[in-house]
């Protein structure tokens, strides 16, 4: 009867092929990983992301976040702090999405005065963009200290009545896009997804938030992402000096200090 053989160099560029009728104490440890006898098993690799395990070659970062009102962001490393004590922000991807959250007790507020903005520049290596957004209560972002260019924000009503995704116009004219995200908001925290491809499929991202009250009397803006992005407070021009640059095909974690610009 022939017997059949497994060949690892088809797996792992192995130039042998391993017998399965044979038990593990017979397999010829210099045929695994260059010689390594003590773990024969070394030179296997496992490049399949998972929820809890990004790729162990290190490949892009990637990994998906289900948008269920449920945190299951990997704090380690899609946790920021931010300029507000009890406040974290959250950023990750995968091949599809941008996933983004906030934690902290104004989620749960109810106050339709107060909103979270995300600015997301698809292209920052240009100099093409807004430099500035949205008057809010007479608060607006103001990117001239930095050379992030926005493209598009998310923004999202504290009381959970409305939410969109807006697109510069030129001129630092803002008007609707068709982008689509899906948000849930459960106690102090939300988390929302925006699919990759409605941004054009871009390679890099430039990144930056915070929370806002347009309020008469309370105008405020706190939990800019990056706890040194600027001091909060009632702002004419907010003085953003911080932004996430998520360039989606490097290995480094999304709170990687290396990605802050």
């Amino acid at each position: 009867m022939r017997r059949r053989a497994l060949c690892l160099w088809a797996l792992v560029g192995l130039p042998a092929c391993m017998d399965t009728h044979s038990s593990p104490a017979d397999i010829d440890p210099t045929l695994i990983d260059g010689g390594a006898s003590d773990a024969p098993y070394e030179g296997l690799v496992d490049l399949a992301p998972t929820a809890d395990r990004p790729r162990a070659d290190g490949g892009p970062y990637g990994r998906t976040i289900v948008i269920d009102g449920k945190n299951d962001f990997d704090t380690t490393k899609e946790g920021f702090a931010t300029t507000s004590t009890g406040f974290t922000a959250y950023v990750s991807w995968d091949a599809t999405k941008l996933y983004f959250g906030y934690s902290g007790s104004d989620v749960k507020s109810g106050d339709a005065a107060k909103w979270i903005h995300l600015f997301i520049d698809v292209d920052p290596a240009a100099s093409k963009g807004a430099t500035a957004g949205e008057s809010y209560g007479g608060q607006q972002a103001s990117f001239s200290g930095v050379t992030l260019r926005p493209d598009y924000y998310f923004r999202w009503k504290m009381d959970n009545s409305f939410q969109d995704v807006r697109a510069h116009k030129g001129s630092n004219a803002w008007d609707a896009s068709t982008i689509q995200p899906t948000t849930f908001q459960q106690g102090e925290f939300i988390e929302t997804s925006l699919p990759l491809g409605s941004l054009g499929s871009p390679k890099q991202l430039g990144l930056v938030s915070y929370m806002l009250n347009e309020a008469s009397g309370a105008e405020w803006v706190w939990a800019g992402l990056y706890a040194a992005n600027f001091v909060d407070g009632k702002h004419a021009q907010i003085p953003l000096s911080k932004w996430l640059l998520a360039d989606l095909s490097t290995a480094l974690t999304p709170n990687d200090p290396k990605r802050m610009q």
